[in-house]
């Protein structure tokens, strides 16, 4: 299928209000998966990235992720019963008694199902903890946490457990990696503008390479977006979408845009 590129429609407006400065602001050009359609209603619409982005959620291609970890009760819990994650220490409290400098866990009965919530419940609750938890509803008893970040940094967090009825799948966070793709996609770099005597007006990114690209990364994208990511974060004006006309993927490998020898952009003045 045919490759299109289109600027879109209030591209000019937010240059001429200022908002764009397309040589010395960070223009990223980020991926999309085919998860939602990117074509001509959408670049009548939007300016802004965030107003692209809003309810639509996994948008985005991911590649980076962050550590994990996963804790399964396969039976009952006992009174004292500990869960460690990094320097907090979770304690099941039965007796409305349990150790100082533990946090208390205190579930409705030592059932598997009201153990695991009391233990998400009080994971939530302590906001010192650099980590997000999600319990498992279709497995009764797991509950899965991840880093707030994408990346290795959290790859350290231990995971321990005294309770006889429950395990970590690891002794620490695992998983995370900050190869491959980011959130928010690439800063394009080595820009130009250019004017030629055909009344043309080129900006031309990537000038020595012709091609930004992703280096082992795991990626499925159908569009990529470019835009201005300096402004602040409710406000990053569009610019322009490539829509490559079907699902491209890379596995492990690199995944790379080469643009047109004139350039990502062209204006005709006339």
């Amino acid at each position: 299928m045919a490759v299109t590129a289109k600027v879109f429609g209030q591209f000019l407006m937010c240059c001429m209000r200022k908002e764009v400065d397309i040589l010395n602001d960070d223009i990223k050009i980020m991926l999309l998966n085919s998860t939602y359609p990117l074509g001509s209603t959408q670049q009548d619409t939007y300016v802004y990235l965030n107003d692209l982005l809003y309810g639509r959620s996994n948008w985005e291609v991911t590649s980076s992720q962050k550590a994990t970890g996963t804790f399964t009760i396969t039976d009952v819990i006992s009174d004292g019963e500990t869960v460690t994650i990094g320097e907090g220490t979770y304690e099941f409290d039965l007796n409305s008694s349990y150790t100082p400098g533990n946090i208390p866990v205190v579930p409705l009965s030592t059932s598997i199902e009201d153990a695991r919530d009391a233990l998400v419940d009080a994971i939530d609750n302590n906001t010192s903890e650099a980590i997000t938890v999600l319990a498992s509803y279709s497995e009764p008893g797991v509950l899965y946490i991840y880093g707030f970040t994408v990346g290795p940094a959290q790859n350290s967090i231990i995971t321990t457990t005294t309770c006889a009825n429950a395990s970590w799948a690891a002794e620490t966070m695992l998983g995370g990696t900050d190869v491959g793709y980011l959130q928010g996609g690439k800063i394009l770099t080595d820009k130009a503008l250019t004017y030629s005597t055909s009344n043309y007006i080129y900006f031309k990114p990537e000038q020595t390479n012709n091609y930004v690209q992703w280096d082992n990364s795991t990626i499925s994208a159908r569009y990529a977006v470019v835009y201005d990511a300096n402004p602040d974060i409710y406000n990053k004006p569009l610019i322009g979408y490539i829509d490559f006309g079907q699902v491209f993927t890379s596995d492990a490998g690199y995944f790379k845009i080469t643009f047109n020898t004139s350039g990502l952009i062209r204006v005709t003045i006339s």
